[in-house]
């Protein structure tokens, strides 16, 4: 350090940015967490908390291999905490001192590991995109300047709300870390081919993200606010149907409807993370829903209820419902349609029969939607529109009746 500041005096280096020359004396910065083991104060050893997970899967390297009787290539992947003294900590959860890291070394034979290392990329590029990101807020940036232990080095940047960053890396290690065990420890971390018996250290290719760095891009990526004709501003997180916390809200619009709601709740929660409200206005509860980044609402409407119930399917992405699907009858099947189909036989008092079910309806949910009565009016007409098209092209009238009967 002595020498080092001597030479900047000497040549009077100056700072690039500011340039001044008044440097503070050099310091050495230790980036890692040190502690004591021992159960006595003589007895203590000087430790250090992992600032990686990597080391302990080339330390079980040959332990791994041999238990599962893996032939090269193949890779060995850990979740774990890992510690680094952060100078500079912060930028929400971005930079921490603690944090949860997700590592994969993926071991294989010197002379194939440049061509792992270009799929590697691909396959870290594609993982961003099925968690729903836009690769537009993706890039890849290739390292200048390799680490000592490197042959290719690259991270994947993301564009967070306080500019483009590292999210994750992948690495071409080579054989670095399993020659230093091997060298240091004097235990042999050589792999034998079982077909041809050739003897080799392999190399590996390090893929490394942090979940708590992830998490954070994922709510950057997944965090909307729309403006509404009103003016009002609205929140929306728009997350993947697959790492949404609910996939589905069941919605009855009247309370009066609890009772098929729970029906289907009980039904996709054997297959779906779901969840259940009937508390406050079906706008309120689509609001809160649109909050947490549930993907779909499952409204159960009144809809000539007296025949049927009809499942709105709300997405996120559009402020309006969606009518996606008609659940009829019981058992959710077609009983209700032949019913329909027997007033459609009744000619005219049949068709009167479907207006005031229909009159009824409308009333019915612009009240309890608290939305414009003129757009219900719109909506039901374009229900029953439907569902008239939809009765004359099952059959004949004369085969609805047997049936309905």
């Amino acid at each position: 350090n002595e020498e080092m500041e001597a030479y900047i005096n000497e040549h009077h280096v100056c700072c690039p940015v500011c340039g001044k020359c008044d440097w503070t004396p050099i310091r050495t910065f230790n980036l890692m967490f040190e502690t004591s083991r021992g159960v006595t104060d003589e007895s203590q050893n000087k430790i250090y908390l992992r600032p990686e997970t990597a080391q302990g899967e080339f330390v079980n390297f040959l332990n791994v291999q041999r238990t599962t009787r893996a032939k090269v290539p193949f890779g060995i992947a850990q979740i774990g905490k890992a510690f680094r003294n952060e100078i500079t900590p912060g930028n929400f959860i971005f930079r921490t001192i603690e944090f949860e890291q997700m590592e994969h070394q993926w071991f294989c034979k010197e002379g194939t590991d440049s061509a792992y290392y270009a799929q590697f990329k691909e396959r870290a590029w594609q993982f961003l995109l099925d968690l729903g990101f836009n690769p537009e807020h993706l890039r890849f940036h290739d390292h200048d300047k390799l680490a000592h232990y490197a042959k290719e080095a690259c991270d994947i940047q993301y564009e967070f709300p306080m500019g483009w960053n590292e999210l994750n890396g992948i690495h071409n290690r080579t054989d670095y870390d399993l020659s230093r065990h091997q060298e240091y420890s004097g235990k042999s971390l050589t792999y034998i081919d079982p077909v041809s018996g050739e003897k080799y250290i392999p190399y590996v290719i390090e893929y490394s993200i942090g979940a708590d760095r992830l998490m954070l891009a994922i709510l950057s990526e997944a965090y909307d606010e729309e403006t509404l004709e009103n003016g009002e501003v609205r929140n929306v997180m728009h997350f993947h149907p697959a790492i949404a916390a609910y996939k589905a809200a069941v919605l009855p619009l009247q309370k009066n409807l609890a009772a098929p709601a729970k029906e289907l709740l009980a039904k996709l929660k054997k297959h779906f993370s779901v969840t259940y409200d009937e508390a406050g206005s079906i706008g309120k509860r689509y609001r809160r829903q649109d909050e947490i980044g549930t993907p779909y609402c499952l409204t159960i409407c009144i809809f000539i209820v007296i025949y049927g119930r009809m499942i709105e399917i709300y997405l996120v992405t559009s402020i309006a419902p969606i009518p996606m699907a008609t659940m009829m009858g019981k058992e959710w099947g077609g009983m209700g349609q032949n019913y329909l189909r027997s007033l459609f036989a009744l000619g005219f008092q049949g068709f009167l029969i479907i207006v005031c079910v229909a009159i009824y309806a409308v009333l019915v949910q612009g009240i309890a939607m608290e939305e414009d009565i003129i757009m219900a009016i719109w909506t039901c007409v374009g229900y029953t529109v439907l569902l008239c098209f939809t009765l004359f092209k099952t059959g004949s009238l004369s085969k609805a009746i047997f049936n309905s009967h």
